[in-house]
């Protein structure tokens, strides 16, 4: 397979249908260095995207393969609609492996969990004749499990998934350790720093659904977003803890260092966008 004609072929028909190298990554949900590196001849489509590539340019999958176009006939017309059956059929095939694989991780991971439950709450029965320190391994673990499940049982989108999981089970989790370790202030400013971790997770998520093919910037505002957030938890602890003779120096230090890092990623961000 020449991957030099191939890609030079896909830049071609992209020219043609003015599309750009970030538009067509877009329509097909991969980067543009993705793009980028096939019209260079450094890789090639993978057999996934075969389909929909050539659905967006105009051409069969067999002219993609070959990297020119061919003569309009009836039996290209049949080899194409074979070719696109047989790419469906391995991409299924390959999809139903994938998800046989991580169900057997899944169950394996769950049956782990299950054991170091029994194990604890047993060896704590023995040792204390009653159930304190294994009732908190019980929750985490309950938890553990609830995230896990997230990951892999999510059909589209894992990470969103997984943060769902997260806003539903936390404040519930720290309630329940309120209670096993009756402090009702694992509860009460948990429960702050869960909310506050919570929605800064959800402004970074959807800042990377609006700017998904540029991770640096979004890791630049993700650290600028972090004073105010670092600062809003030395406050709360503060106020519920007593004072901090170090907190003037740890806020200094963190904002400099913040901002330091965000720059540096704008910085890689604006020079990979000129390129």
């Amino acid at each position: 397979m020449n991957y030099k004609k191939i890609g030079t072929f896909i830049c071609s028909l992209r020219k043609e249908k003015n599309l750009t190298q970030k538009e067509l990554a877009d329509k097909l949900n991969i980067t543009n260095k993705a793009i980028s590196k096939w019209e260079r001849g450094i890789s090639c489509p993978d057999i996934s995207l075969l389909i929909p590539l050539s659905d967006i340019l105009d051409v069969t999958t067999n002219e993609i393969l070959n990297g020119e176009r061919e003569e309009i006939s009836d039996i290209n017309e049949d080899i194409d609609r074979k070719v696109k059956k047989t790419l469906t059929y391995m991409v299924n095939i390959s999809s139903e492996k994938s998800k046989k694989y991580l169900n057997y991780i899944f169950l394996g991971i769950s049956f782990s969990l299950i054991i170091s439950i029994i194990i604890c709450l047993i060896c704590d029965y023995v040792l204390y004749n009653s159930f304190s320190w294994s009732l908190v391994v019980c929750a985490s673990c309950i938890l553990s499990w609830l995230i896990i499940l997230s990951i892999f049982k999510s059909k589209k989108n894992r990470f969103k998934s997984v943060i769902i999981s997260i806003t539903l089970s936390i404040i519930p989790y720290l309630f329940t350790l309120s209670i096993i370790l009756e402090n009702n202030l694992i509860f009460s400013l948990g429960s702050i720093f869960a909310i506050l971790g919570i929605v800064y997770i959800w402004i970074l998520y959807y800042l990377y659904i609006k700017m998904k093919h540029k991770k640096f910037k979004i890791t630049g505002i993700a650290f600028l977003l972090l004073i105010p957030l670092s600062f809003s938890i030395n406050r709360i602890a503060n106020y519920f803890l007593g004072p901090d003779p170090f907190e003037i120096f740890n806020v200094i230090l963190n904002i400099f260092s913040a901002i330091i890092i965000a720059l540096i990623c704008f910085k890689i961000s604006k020079k990979r966008n000129e390129d």
